[in-house]
């Protein structure tokens, strides 16, 4: 394990030096929040996946990005509640929390913890600020004009959890421990480490594919006057074991 890990670092000092393909020089906190190449959208749907798929075992009309009942007259408190056509939320379902008709949505936020929004911040109260401003968008319409229950889900990067995604997913091995006839703390601790793995996976992701370096490959082009003077600049995948 300690081999592994100074390699990490080597590699990392590596790309430090070089730069990526979206003209950022590489650091951890760019890596894990750099939208070139969409790996922090598969790192949340990876997440909203794993969850779908163990709630199809346990709950009915499990879908993925339902569209939301439109908006029609009803008010809500703040000006972030977001009440436009077309919203859709991560994950619905039916008979989560006892009811058999009772919906619950949930939508999934993972946040970067090296981000200068969040740095200086505990990762209790990052978590906490986070699940605030998915509720502020959502809860209330839900609630509403859906007549469901709203849990946001919120993990970091890292691997952290939400308090309102802890009391949900205990809840979901709660479940599926009583319909798989399993102990409840071998399903909580197995569902904790699938979708802890899950996250640092993406996160992993998301460093190494960003190790796409800018190479001015000069290609010199001859002119009617003989002389050269374009260039061409291309862009290739930079591979650690060539450099």
């Amino acid at each position: 394990m300690l081999s592994i890990s100074i390699l990490s670092w080597l590699v990392l000092l590596i790309l430090a030096q070089k730069l990526l393909l979206c003209g950022s020089s590489f650091s951890v906190e760019h890596a894990l929040s750099c939208p070139k190449g969409g790996f922090p959208i598969i790192r949340h749907n990876e997440i909203r996946d794993v969850t779908a798929n163990l709630l199809t075992e346990v709950c009915h009309e499990v879908s993925i990005e339902p569209d939301l009942q439109p908006v029609t007259g009803e008010t809500f408190q703040g000006a972030s509640a977001i009440t436009q056509d077309g919203v859709r939320l991560d994950v619905a379902m039916s008979g989560f929390w006892g009811g058999r008709h009772e919906r619950t949505f949930c939508d999934v936020r993972v946040f970067n913890p090296h981000a200068r929004s969040n740095r200086n911040t505990n990762l209790t109260a990052c978590c906490q600020k986070h699940e605030r401003l998915k509720k502020n968008a959502y809860e209330q319409r839900a609630r509403e004009v859906e007549h469901a229950s709203f849990p946001p889900l919120v993990f970091s990067a890292t691997g952290g959890f939400g308090t309102e995604a802890i009391t949900f997913y205990k809840r979901l091995a709660c479940l599926l421990a009583s319909k798989r006839d399993d102990p409840y703390n071998r399903t909580i601790s197995w569902l904790r480490c699938r979708l802890t793995f899950s996250l640092l996976r993406s996160s992993i992701r998301c460093i190494r594919c960003l190790c796409v370096c800018r190479y001015a490959l000069k290609t010199q082009i001859p002119t009617s006057s003989g002389k050269y003077k374009k260039e061409i600049t291309s862009e290739r995948l930079w591979d650690p074991k060539k450099s």
